[in-house]
């Protein structure tokens, strides 16, 4: 037969406590994960300027002529 859940036999305060500790540890992995976004953006952006770059040198053509015919 199911013996039922463990009552929680904090007080308040502690509970309060944890859960302000539990709010700390999640907005310092959050802001983690923020800066490993930006990151990776960053990178992103750098791969697609690379391969930008490329495709000019590979077209023969200067930046010059290839900014007048835009």
């Amino acid at each position: 037969m199911p013996r039922g859940r463990k009552k929680d036999m904090r007080t308040s305060q502690e509970k309060l406590t944890d859960l302000i500790s539990e709010i700390e540890r999640q907005e310092a992995l959050l802001k983690e994960l923020r800066t490993q976004r930006k990151a990776l953006e960053k990178a992103i952006e750098d791969e697609k300027k690379e391969a930008l770059f490329r495709k000019v040198e590979a077209s023969g053509k200067t930046i010059e002529e290839l900014l007048s015919s835009l």
